[in-house]
């Protein structure tokens, strides 16, 4: 079913598929979900049995990741830093980077799943920055 999905979505976004692997040692936290290595191309997935929506949303969230490195890498990665060589999670989440893979993860939720994100864990300037790029993207992109 993940296999699917993310061809759904590499479809979506015009892209061939990365490599999956479920091998999940490497994830610097236990809520890590997924994790896309964009240098050897490959998403890397927590296995879980029932895949739930922030399970689908992360994933979603990292074959944006693929298509970024692979459409505009200096756009999205020039000055991108990790989550923890950052000062917080709200200027962790303001990086262009992450303002368009959360939009993308947003709208994949509300059109294959009819779930609308809740946003937990956001600040209000993330979610203002990431509901603008939302409006963006429907209307240019993905139209």
């Amino acid at each position: 079913m993940i296999k699917e999905y993310i061809s759904e979505l590499c479809d979506i976004l015009e892209i061939s598929e990365p490599a999956i692997s479920y091998d999940a040692s490497d994830f610097s936290t236990k809520t890590t979900m997924a994790q896309y290595a964009p240098y050897e191309d490959i998403i890397y997935i927590r296995k879980k049995e029932k895949p739930d929506p922030d399970y689908m949303f992360a994933i979603a969230h990292e074959v944006r990741h693929a298509w970024q490195f692979r459409t505009n890498e200096t756009f999205y990665f020039k000055d991108y830093k990790s989550s923890d060589q950052i000062e917080n999670l709200e200027a962790y989440n303001m990086q262009i980077a992450e303002i368009d893979a959360n939009a993308f993860a947003g709208i994949v939720m509300t059109d294959f799943f009819s779930l609308a994100p809740k946003w937990h864990g956001f600040t209000e300037k993330n979610i203002k920055a990431i509901k603008a790029r939302i409006e963006y993207l429907i209307t240019t992109e993905l139209k």
